[in-house]
């Protein structure tokens, strides 16, 4: 192999690489989507379960209302009602007792200012007529009785209290009791009035009617609650066709994008093997270096590919890749924009030689497919888009240019440990 077939064949190994780095994109553009598909079909799928809660609820409530009777709930209300009425009477009534045991109240206070008086009186009277006979005794001579000052004070001070007490006591009694029979009179008279529309209430309690009035507006309440969850239950079962619909559709395009990331993975799988297959000559851990390699044939530092490769381990233990890389990815955009014409039948014939591979390797792809019973129409859609390798690489050649072949190198290895692990879930459910 001369120089410009080996320079064809790593031209067309770098397009075929950044055309797998291009099916990254895909993939990558087709994951996003189909997680939004996952997220809305979950989100779907909890929404239709709350409904479907909602719907069984408002249908047992239902169930549970369409059988409810309520006379013995009637029953019960006409006797709360008659006792509530029975007891509002007593509670007047007791009202009344309360005015008259205040009004006794102010009487016995009144008697016992009284009786103080009558004491403080017969006291008084006492007094008095001690004081006479130790008069009498004296002959008038005050003199002659010990501290007659003072009793006489003492027995003025007790008249006093004989006419201030009891008369006092009457005054306070007389002002209250008159504030009091008026407040008395107000409150017996409500009182009076409330008690008498009770006691007509309670006197046209008719059990009968009662009953009968209850039952129609606890049937009419029942009546609307029932239309009201009938309504209720009428929309949720047209939230539920939406959501089944939205579920179908959200399914559909759930699995057309898990079978899009299907075929991109065996389409990059397809050119992967090929690839290696075709260029075998390169070990696909140096694809990392394929500029590299390009770079020291192309300007005859290299013969060779095992020359090439040892040029650039050189590099890396000098650490003088980085800058060699720039030179080299300089190199190779110039040769694809301006010298690509120079290698072009060469390059046919790679691009021919690998498109008979490819071939080969769809072939078993699909038989692989096909054994597991897969659905493959969008897979093989995905596939036929791939007739023309000699424009979709050359595309790809020049759409990639200006990105590095460790880059392109990233792309293959992770698409690669896709296929693997996509060959591995096929495998184990079989």
């Amino acid at each position: 192999m001369n120089k410009e077939e080996l320079l064809a064949n790593l031209y067309v190994l770098r397009a075929g690489i950044s055309k797998i780095s291009i099916n990254k994109e895909d993939y990558d553009k087709y994951s996003s989507k189909n997680k939004y598909n996952e997220e809305k079909l979950n989100k779907i799928i909890e929404d239709i379960e709350i409904n479907k809660k909602d719907l069984e609820y408002y249908e047992k409530e239902n169930d549970k209302l369409s059988r409810k009777d309520f006379r013995a709930e009637a029953n019960d209300a006409y006797r709360r009602e008659k006792s509530k009425l029975e007891n509002s009477i007593n509670k007047k009534d007791n009202d009344f007792l309360k005015s008259r045991v205040i009004l006794n109240g102010f009487i016995t206070i009144l008697g016992i200012c009284l009786l103080i008086g009558l004491g403080l009186f017969f006291y008084w009277r006492y007094l008095d007529n001690a004081i006479k006979e130790m008069l009498d005794w004296a002959e008038g001579d005050t003199s002659k009785i010990k501290n007659y000052d003072l009793g006489v004070v003492y027995k003025n001070i007790i008249f006093v209290a004989m006419i201030v007490i009891p008369s006092g006591g009457f005054i306070a009694y007389l002002v209250k009791l008159i504030i009091n029979l008026k407040n008395n009179l107000e409150i017996n008279k409500r009182n009076t009035e409330k008690r008498n529309k009770i006691k007509s209430k309670l006197s046209n309690l008719d059990e009968t009617t009662f009953i009968a009035n209850y039952l129609q507006e606890k049937n009419r309440i029942n009546y609307l609650k029932i239309n009201d969850n009938k309504n209720k239950i009428k929309q949720i079962n047209s939230s539920l066709n939406t959501l089944e619909l939205d579920k179908t559709k959200t399914m559909t395009n759930l699995n057309e994008t898990r079978e899009l990331l299907d075929a991109c993975i065996f389409v990059n799988s397809v050119l992967y093997n090929s690839l290696v297959k075709t260029y075998s000559f390169l070990d696909p851990r140096d694809y990392k270096n394929l500029d590299l390699v390009i770079y020291y044939i192309e300007t005859n530092r290299a013969d060779d590919i095992k020359e090439a490769l040892q040029l650039v381990d050189k590099k890396i233990e000098m650490n003088e890749l980085k800058s060699l890389i720039i030179e080299a990815s300089k190199n190779i955009t110039s040769t694809i924009n301006n010298n690509t014409m120079q290698l072009a039948s060469y390059m046919n014939n790679c691009f021919n030689n690998l498109a008979n591979n490819i071939s080969l390797q769809n072939k078993e792809i699909l038989k692989s497919i096909n054994s597991y019973q897969s659905t493959i129409n969008n897979k093989i859609d995905y596939l036929s888009r791939e007739i023309n390798y000699n424009k979709e690489l050359n595309n790809a050649l020049i759409s990639r240019i200006s990105v590095s072949s460790e880059t392109l190198a990233k792309d293959v290895s992770y698409m690669k440990n896709l296929a693997e692990d996509a060959e591995i879930r096929r495998r184990n459910n079989m």
